[in-house]
């Protein structure tokens, strides 16, 4: 198996750049195949430890205890009782028949570097990483807002913290994805679509990227327009940007309804599969949608590789600048798989099931509405019979090295 994956590896390193125009293939094109495996919901309204369980944006399963972190996306300063900014450690009862169970174990608060607990509205917590030394790397996603007349900028971060949730560093984040000060309003981030996903290379790169496009990189993702969003790449040692790559967002499917109404795309997780290649959850939301199909959200998977795409570190603004995005191909289209999505912001792997399939994990963000449980589901990643040819087989490289690649780093926690 491994041999056919670099035979593929070889053809398409002879190809060269590959501009944006990736077709969108379906599962069935791939050596890897993905279909529905269960799904569970947690009630909405849960406590844990004196803190309102909910807003889970990001999902990280630990081989070693065959645990998840999910970090809850809780500001502060709109749900004053529900607790400061927090993860969960969960377990989740999963087999063959899908999931039958999730029960929460503990809960870690995050710190300041002066050693407080966030203040209410002072953060913005999305992404969610254990690594293997223990410790967790977390992403805020920024805030750009004004409320009560009140108007707030906090720069989105990437920090990292011990296991009881102490602050130890912050990565270098560029200034270009500041919002600066308030008189700003032609760069950095975009409210509410900051650094919403985080992952871990293989080596232990630190990767995230922002949910929706820079303000000086053009408009945001919505009906006939893509968005550029920025793929960022740290070294794990000197904290610090070594890469970064665009990645287009889609636009939604359909407009909202009435055509006025919010409609918009943005990336919500990513999940590495070697240095190169990633898994990425891609989230549409469209006020009225197809209700009678998945209500608004419209969930999809992509598979997309920095092979061939231009770095664009240290460009401040991406606007009428010349650059090859990273190739993309849609592997998994979640709507067609569930009856009905909520929110889903977190991607992981979960443990691999008796036959051998591997298996992907999400969770939902039920904004803390008591309308709203918290869902979780699952997928089977399983070998398909059907061997593609090299030139469709953008994903196979990708997901079956990955495969190999992240089960090594699992297992050396």
């Amino acid at each position: 198996m491994l041999t056919r994956f670099l035979m593929v590896w070889s053809a398409l390193a002879s190809v060269g750049a590959v501009v944006f125009s990736a077709s969108v293939a379906s599962a069935a094109d791939f050596n890897y195949s993905i279909s529905r495996l269960g799904e569970f919901n947690l009630p909405s309204g849960t406590l844990f430890d004196s803190t309102l369980v909910g807003g889970l944006s990001s999902l990280d399963y630990d081989l070693a205890t065959g645990t998840y972190s999910a970090i809850s996306d809780d500001r502060g300063n709109d749900r004053p009782d529900s607790g400061p900014a927090r993860a969960y450690n969960l377990s989740i009862d999963l087999d063959d028949s899908g999931i039958n169970d999730v029960a929460i174990n503990s809960v870690v608060r995050f710190r300041e570097p002066d050693g407080s607990f966030y203040g209410d509205g002072l953060v913005d917590p999305e992404g969610l990483r254990l690594a293997s030394d223990g410790t967790f790397y977390y992403s805020s996603e920024g805030i750009r807002q004004n409320l009560d007349g009140v108007d707030t900028r906090v720069d989105p971060f990437v920090r990292q913290a011990d296991a009881s949730g102490r602050f130890l560093r912050e990565l270098a984040v560029p200034s270009y994805f500041s919002p600066g000060p308030v008189s700003n309003t032609a760069t950095g981030v975009r409210s509410n679509f900051g650094f919403e996903s985080l992952t871990l290379t293989p080596n232990g790169n630190v990767v995230t990227v922002n949910e929706n496009a820079l303000i000086q990189d053009g408009p945001a993702a919505t009906f006939g327009i893509d968005g550029i969003t920025r793929f960022l790449i740290f070294d794990p040692v000197t904290g610090n940007p070594t890469n970064s790559y665009v990645y287009l967002a889609d636009p939604p499917a359909e407009p909202s309804n009435p055509p006025e109404a919010t409609a918009f795309t943005g990336n919500v997780e990513i999940l590495a599969l070697s240095e190169t290649d990633f898994l990425v959850l891609e989230r549409t939301f469209a006020i009225g949608g197809d209700q009678s199909r998945t209500g608004n959200h419209f969930i999809e998977i992509y598979h997309a590789s920095t092979n061939g795409a231009t770095d664009v570190l240290g460009l401040d603004g991406l606007a009428g600048q010349a650059f090859t995005p990273m190739a993309k191909t849609r592997i998994a289209d979640l709507n067609t798989l569930f009856p009905f999505l909520t929110n889903v912001e977190g991607l992981t792997w979960g443990p691999d099931l008796p036959n051998g399939d591997r298996t992907l994990v999400l969770s939902g963000d039920n904004n803390f509405s008591a309308n709203t449980d918290t869902q979780f589901l699952a997928l089977r990643v399983a070998e398909a019979e059907a061997v593609p040819e090299a030139e469709t087989s953008l994903a196979l490289m990708a997901v079956g090295l990955g495969l190999l690649a992240l089960r090594g780093r699992r297992t050396r926690r």
